[in-house]
């Protein structure tokens, strides 16, 4: 077992169904007159983020918690608003350049980035979808992102590590990451990559059951201070863990979107 799956430092137990199922995660971004519908739900999450712009920059920015593990995360509507402003023609590389990431929440964070990018494709919906299957028995497991429906990118990987395509074989999907990705993929395959890593970051904790750990302080979990908002300094220390906040979508990802 890899450094990264050893380290659990509030002692969470293990998922006793790891190993039968599927991460699933998924993505729409609507075009509209004037403004992006951007929503996004996992086994862990559930916002919906609209850019509102006037054809040349971002007007207005509404982020929603519709589901989130700590009481805390609804919090992050707020600093993504930094983002108004900006020029839609921005890409995801440059938005990042302009951002004070840790501040926000992750998930909506990128959100909201897929979001402005697609502000310049008009009255255009994609649909996003991206699976991880648990790695069973320490077995590689092809990781996917299609776009509405077409595939467009998959890695075999093993413990943060890409085993197939031969040709990346020993890259990583953890530090690293944005540099071999950055110089390989451009257009659909590089907003694939980017939001693939992230889908496989967070499928990494089906592992546990994060469950058993309901009502818990934040503060206890040592190897995510200063990542994201509700681990930043003036949050954590107020932030405490939820229940009932877990969805399965292994066998039902037609639910995805469906917020129940």
């Amino acid at each position: 077992m890899s450094k990264l799956q050893d380290e659990n430092p509030m002692g969470v137990l293990s998922n006793a169904d790891y190993g039968s199922g599927v991460y699933r995660r998924r993505i729409r971004l609507q075009g509209e007159v004037g403004r992006v519908v951007a929503e996004l739900e996992d086994v862990a999450h559930g916002f919906r983020v609209i850019v509102a712009h006037d054809g040349r920059r971002v007007t207005n920015i509404t982020a929603t918690v519709l589901r989130a593990p700590f009481d805390t995360c609804i919090g992050a509507v707020e600093p993504i608003k930094q983002l108004v402003g900006l020029a839609i023609d921005n890409t995801a590389q440059q938005i990042a350049k302009q951002s004070d990431i840790p501040a926000n929440c992750t998930h909506i964070y990128d959100l909201t980035t897929l979001a402005i990018v697609h502000c310049q494709r008009g009255l255009v919906e994609r649909v996003w979808d991206f699976s991880a299957p648990d790695e069973r028995d320490d077995q590689p497991q092809w990781i996917t992102a299609q776009l509405n429906g077409e595939p467009v990118l998959s890695w075999k990987v093993l413990q943060w590590t890409v085993t197939e395509p031969a040709a990346l074989n020993g890259n990583t999907l953890y530090r690293g990451f944005s540099v071999w990705a950055g110089s390989r993929y451009q257009g659909d395959q590089a907003e694939a990559a980017f939001a693939l890593q992230k889908a496989y970051f967070v499928s990494q904790s089906r592992r546990y059951d994060m469950s058993s750990i309901a009502g818990r302080p934040a503060s206890q979990d040592t190897t995510m201070k200063g990542v994201c908002h509700t681990y930043s300094p003036a949050v954590i220390d107020s932030a405490t863990r939820l229940g009932d906040t877990l969805r399965d979508f292994t066998d039902c990802p037609e639910q995805l979107l469906t917020f129940q």
